[in-house]
């Protein structure tokens, strides 16, 4: 297979792939809405009888999973067009150091680094600012009522908005720092190279975000909550709704 057929055809599965579960997604959540809107009841043969109907596409989306695992155990990607973050930042840094620039394109190289910058910086701020609100409800005893169902159903209300809006801000944010990333290699391309004198004293370099204190961050949140929630004794009566999700709604036990 020549290496444009391989590309075109890993673009082609990563977007099935991608629809596959994202519909798998929307099967399941439309069971779950069917569930609690059109019948109010919890038993095991309503959740299996309605989650049979999905199952499709759910399985599907799974198959799919393993032929690409499987996929890339015989015919590893091409690395050259997977290109990280950190490869491209090696790339960009011998790029900056041959080439010759002038203000013009050191305003374009400045106003890429910018947009990254600032999809980065939206993207930390969107899941932190979901955690927050979600936590915070989470933590208010007010938020619960008798009916375990309710009280999860209002729960998950909550959570999708600030999970989801996060989560498709983050594809979002990949992709256009990926092609923002392009965008500059090619440009910086395109410009003259510098004299040997100039590439010897060519040391100045735009320092950058460290890319692991994002993760450090949101896991140092993550602790946070969850110390917070076993201080103030959140950890039982969410055990206990657990066990009765587990007992009355899917009928377990």
């Amino acid at each position: 297979m020549s290496k444009s057929i391989r590309i075109r055809t890993e673009r082609i599965f990563e977007w099935v792939l991608s629809a596959s579960v994202i519909l798998a997604g929307l099967c399941l959540m439309g069971g779950c809405a069917y569930i609690y809107f059109g019948h109010h009841a919890y038993t095991s043969d309503l959740v299996a009888s309605t989650f049979r109907t999905v199952a499709i596409p759910v399985w599907i989306a799974v198959g799919l999973i393993a032929v690409g695992l499987v996929w890339e155990l015989i015919s590893p990607a091409d690395t050259e067009h997977h290109k990280a973050p950190k490869a491209y930042a090696v790339i960009l840094s011998r790029l900056h150091s041959i080439r010759e620039k002038n203000e013009a394109a050191v305003s374009t190289v400045l106003a890429e680094q910018k947009r990254r910058k600032a999809l980065s910086l939206t993207r930390l701020i969107l899941v932190a600012v979901g955690l927050l609100i979600f936590f915070g409800y989470a933590v208010q005893p007010a938020n619960y009522t008798d009916d375990i169902n309710t009280s999860v159903i209002r729960a998950m209300w909550v959570a999708i908005p600030c999970f989801a809006v996060p989560f498709a801000f983050a594809i979002f944010a990949a992709y256009g720092i990926d092609k923002s990333y392009q965008r500059e290699i090619a440009f910086l391309k395109t410009l003259p190279a510098c004299k040997a004198e100039e590439q010897a004293n060519a040391t100045d370099r735009p320092r950058r975000i460290p890319a692991w204190l994002p993760g450090v961050i949101l896991l140092g949140i993550a602790v946070a909550a969850l110390i917070v929630g076993a201080v103030s004794g959140g950890a039982v009566p969410v055990l206990a709704k657990a066990v009765k999700i587990c007992t009355e709604c899917i009928g377990l036990g």
